[in-house]
């Protein structure tokens, strides 16, 4: 955990220290006593994306690289739905609306085999399946997890 003051910011953004100051008033901070008084630390890490790379740059900071959190299995909420129920629903599709679904079951499928398969975050996975489809990533997420009243496929 590396710490900055503003004037360290302030060299690195080429800005004057009055200029951080006002920017700096929702930054997350802590005090420590020093020669003239007190003065406020900023973690690196709670720093905006720009003032982080702009310091790192400027100062030669090392950071160490950010390790893989173990991924932990989460829990799949159960559908509503019985079997019948959504047997009964498919029987009432229409051809073009049956076929509609399927085209969607299989770009999700694509995508959830992606994602076991190379480990990329099911997200990513879906928008990368909802190119050059008439869906877009929301669609495919919400009809995977279920929106509403209405189950998803998990």
């Amino acid at each position: 955990m590396r710490q900055v003051t503003i004037k360290q910011i302030a060299e690195a953004l080429g800005v004057t220290q009055q200029a951080v100051q006002k920017r700096a008033k929702s930054w997350p901070y802590e005090e420590a006593t020093g020669r003239g008084g007190k003065r406020r630390l900023y973690r690196l890490e709670d720093l905006p994306a720009d003032v982080q790379v702009a310091v790192l740059k400027t100062h030669d900071i090392i950071v160490p690289a950010p390790t893989k959190a173990p991924t932990v299995p989460t829990k799949r909420r159960r559908s509503t739905y019985s079997e019948e129920t959504l047997n009964a629903k498919w029987a009432r599709l229409r051809d073009d609306q049956r076929a509609r679904a399927e085209a969607k079951c299989k770009v999700i499928r694509a995508a959830v085999s992606v994602h076991e398969r190379e480990g990329t975050p099911l997200t990513v996975a879906l928008k990368q399946a909802s190119e050059g489809t008439p869906w877009s990533c929301a669609t495919l997420r919400d009809c995977y997890y279920g929106k509403g009243n209405h189950a998803g496929l998990v």
